[in-house]
């Protein structure tokens, strides 16, 4: 662990109005607990003031089950449970990003992206909680995305297409169930959603089965078709170079096993996690690591592959990196050393439009030692800017806070949170560092 400093003490400069908590805190905790103070008015910023002076709580473990239980919530994470489930995103059934909107929309490309970086968060804190409102509303949500599925092109596999607004983005792919990359990401979570459905199969039939056909849907139209296209009898049946789409193709080899049993998923999920091990490339305590994924560098040319992950694709990487933590699958120190990317590279600014560098490198091409290629490589950046309040609420960086020393992720998730109440993933983050506090 590091040295603490003013920032990890709690005592900094920034947005957030700190009170003189020595009294404060006690006396509004002792209101609340004698009835005399609604918990809701314990807010946002009450709680970013009250995590440094806290007592020190037993850790949670990690990795907990989606499962529902009962669980004895502290004050702050009921707090943050609320929280989420007032969310706009998550209450709403019409507006723009709303879970429900997403999912009946069958554009592979929301179900890929906005739809799964939010249920990731969704299912985090259910595994926290325990709270059935939470594996519901996914229910709800996954029934949706079950509504729009389609044999679209007649080859008797059910798909969800590739729809561009623009028709000239990638013509090749528009209207098609084709695009390797969407079909990855999507396919993820839809894994993930079927194996909280089976953990939970005897709360309600309903939940045994979508588990059921989830599963069959998963190996016999969407694995299916892609080893017909490709003719692969083995694994990995399709992948992509980007980091993002390969952690969530592990995550999909990752569910898969525990959705079915089947060695051969945990074998080709030990193989990939390898594979990320090799790419986080280490920098002071955090890690960066290239756009493209170190084991296909060898081979490709362009500035893009030897890169540093730019601020958009890199909070869905560190989203289904963070998944795969809570899982177990990659360890504490590994977890640590991805948070400290996002607190201590990532993290800053205080501007709420750009308070994010642009890539995971800060910007600052350096040479990097290759475990892979076993010699030094030269990363550059291809930023094109920097990232604000939108990249922060709607990719996962938020989940990483448990794993955050610094308070930088929890405080900065807390911020976004009180700008617009939007995102489920950023309440979930924080909910997140309250269960599993350090």
């Amino acid at each position: 662990m590091r040295t603490p400093s003013f920032k990890t003490a709690g005592f900094r400069t920034s947005s957030f109005n700190h009170r003189n908590l020595f009294g404060i805190v006690g006396v509004t905790l002792a209101l609340s607990a004698c009835g005399g103070l609604p918990t809701t008015e314990l807010g946002p910023s009450f709680f970013v003031s009250a995590q440094s002076t806290a007592p020190q709580r037993a850790l949670s473990p990690i990795p907990l089950e989606m499962r529902v239980r009962p669980v004895r919530l502290d004050l702050e994470t009921e707090y943050w449970l609320s929280a989420l489930k007032s969310t706009k995103n998550f209450q709403s059934r019409s507006s723009r990003y709303s879970l429900e909107r997403l999912a009946a929309s069958g554009r592979v490309q929301d179900l890929s992206r906005h739809l799964n970086l939010q249920l990731t968060g969704v299912l985090a804190a259910l595994r926290a909680t325990g709270d059935r409102a939470l594996l519901e509303k996914v229910y709800v949500v996954m029934e949706r995305e079950r509504a729009t599925l389609r044999d679209t092109n007649g080859d008797g596999y059910l798909n969800w297409l590739y729809l561009a607004a623009d028709p000239s983005d990638n013509p090749g792919l528009n209207g098609t169930d084709k695009h390797v990359m969407e079909e990855i990401m999507a396919h993820s979570i839809v894994a993930q959603a079927a194996y909280a459905f089976k953990l939970n199969r005897d709360l309600d039939e309903k939940y045994s089965e979508a588990a059921s056909f989830w599963e069959d849907y998963l190996i016999n139209h969407y694995e299916a078709k892609w080893r017909e296209r490709t003719g692969e009898k083995g694994y990995p049946i399709i992948e992509k170079s980007l980091f993002h789409p390969y952690v969530n193709n592990t995550r999909y080899y990752h569910y898969m096993f525990k959705l079915t049993g089947e060695d051969a998923y945990r074998r080709e999920r030990d193989r990939q996690v390898e594979v990320i091990k090799r790419q986080l490339l280490p920098d002071d305590g955090a890690f960066v690591w290239t756009q493209a994924v170190n084991e296909y560098l060898g081979s490709r040319g362009g500035k893009m592959w030897w890169s540093y992950q730019p601020v958009g694709y890199a909070g869905e990487s560190m989203s289904a990196l963070a998944d795969l933590g809570l899982e177990g699958v990659l360890k504490e120190d590994t977890m640590r050393g991805i948070a400290n990317t996002l607190s201590e590279k990532l993290l800053d600014g205080e501007n709420r439009s750009s308070f994010m560098a642009g890539d995971v490198g800060e910007v600052r091409p350096a040479i990097y030692y290759s475990p892979f290629l076993k010699r030094p490589v030269f990363i550059d950046s291809i930023s094109k800017g920097r990232g604000g309040t939108f990249y922060f609420g709607t990719r996962g960086y938020a989940l990483l806070a448990p794993w955050d020393e610094t308070g930088e992720v929890t405080d900065r998730a807390i911020a976004v949170h009180n700008t617009n109440g939007v995102w489920p993933i950023t309440s979930a983050g924080v909910l997140l560092a309250y269960r599993f506090r350090r």
